[in-house]
């Protein structure tokens, strides 16, 4: 028969031996959580939740953390709820990881991102009118800035068209799992207005932030979004014969950006200029001279009549174009008068010089001028007449005896 002594030595071991086993269920208990209902998350939301949770320390957590990019990381975690983020959070910290949606300040952080904008522009053969279309969006906190409602999308509407039919209409279009919407969404928060003096475009009241564009869906608010983009349309657009004389690769809208508010000079991205060709049009009439017998031609009234109707080139209208003014007798080039894009006709250079030519009867010249588009096409227009323009006109020196 065992010993009293013995007895009270083995069951103080069992004793221990069942406290110890019970404190490491306990452990395991805290360690391991049991997973929130699955109903509510999307599927790749659910393994993430469950991964973190089944990580039993720090090396294993930060193994399948370091499988995933930041920007996959914070989109899992905007996909949980607040009530799983904040289970998750804890389970993290008490493995000594920190949470992905923490910074030291303890605020939300968003995936680093750009700002994108874009601009195309398309013409109407039907009413000659041009349409551009600025498409802007941001992929995440571009350069720590947050670009909330106050953000402004700005642009200048050329001078080489009128404004006076022209129309502004703004929208919204959602991101999803194949690609843009085709659905324009009204936002009664978004405001556009063109300045018809300044010509100056202003759009505000897009979030870029908030509404920032991913590949995976987010929570917001009872359902998911993958972010969506604003997208400014100006319509009506038609050339102003009167302000320039046509050309090729000429802008419609130009300096579009976005800017984090009013009072920004620092845009947060740029469009690329998009250009048009326009149809060279140049209405043009040389003058006739009388000139005493012994007196030379004044080549230089020829072609610039000083009480012609003309519109001469003033380096604005003429911004797009070079032209050329020849002077013929018989076929034979005399001289040329060449005025530059951007170039007012009083700089243009002779070449040739001008001859001192002078007649003994009546004569009859010929003034021929070519109008060459200075820059090449942006095949973006009527497709026909904006390259180069070439037309002859006579001009008469009458003798007139004393």
């Amino acid at each position: 028969m065992p010993k009293p002594n013995r007895l009270i030595s083995v069951f103080l071991v069992l004793l221990l031996l069942a406290i110890a086993l019970a404190r490491a269920g306990a452990a395991e208990a805290v360690l391991t959580p049991t997973p929130a209902p699955q109903a509510s998350r999307a599927p790749e939301a659910q393994a993430f939740y469950n991964s973190v949770l089944a990580a039993r320390d720090a090396a294993k957590l930060h193994t399948y953390l370091n499988c995933l990019s930041p920007e996959r990381l914070q989109e899992l975690w905007q996909m949980l709820d607040t009530a799983s983020q904040t289970r998750l959070q804890r389970a993290m910290e008490a493995l000594g990881v920190q949470p992905p949606q923490t910074t030291a300040t303890g605020e939300s952080s968003l995936p680093q991102g750009e700002v994108m904008l874009t601009q195309q522009t398309d013409y109407d053969s039907r009413t000659d009118t041009y349409t551009v279309t600025l498409e802007g969006w941001s992929t995440g906190c571009a350069a720590g800035q947050q670009l909330d409602e106050s953000a402004v999308l700005r642009a200048t509407l050329s001078d080489e068209f009128s404004l006076k039919d022209a129309q502004v209409r703004v929208w919204r279009v959602e991101k999803t799992a194949s690609g843009w919407a085709q659905t324009k969404c009204s936002d009664p928060g978004l405001s556009a207005r063109l300045d018809p003096k300044t010509r100056a475009l202003a759009v505000t009241g897009f979030d870029y932030t908030d509404r920032y564009v991913c590949e995976q869906p987010r929570k917001e608010g009872t359902g998911t979004t993958r972010g969506s983009k604003l997208v400014v349309q100006l319509t009506g657009l038609a050339p102003d014969d009167e302000a320039t004389f046509g050309g090729q690769g000429i802008p419609v809208c130009q300096n579009a950006g976005v800017y984090p508010d009013a009072d920004s000079a620092q845009p947060c991205a740029v469009a690329e200029e998009a250009t048009v060709d326009l149809p060279i049009r140049y209405q043009y009439q040389p003058a006739d001279q009388t000139v005493l017998s012994g007196q030379a031609v004044n080549f230089g009234y020829m072609i610039r009549p000083t009480n012609s109707l003309t519109v001469w080139p003033d380096g604005q209208n003429n911004a797009w174009v070079d032209l050329e003014y020849a002077v013929e007798q018989e076929g034979q080039i005399l001289c040329r008068y060449r005025v530059p894009h951007g170039t007012d006709i009083s700089q243009g250079q002779w070449a040739p010089a001008a001859p001192q030519q002078m007649v003994d009867r009546d004569t009859c010249y010929t003034v021929v001028v070519t109008v060459s588009a200075a820059y090449p096409g942006a095949k973006t227009g009527p497709g026909r007449g904006t390259a180069s323009h070439c037309q002859s006109y006579p001009a008469r020196v009458l003798l007139q005896n004393p």
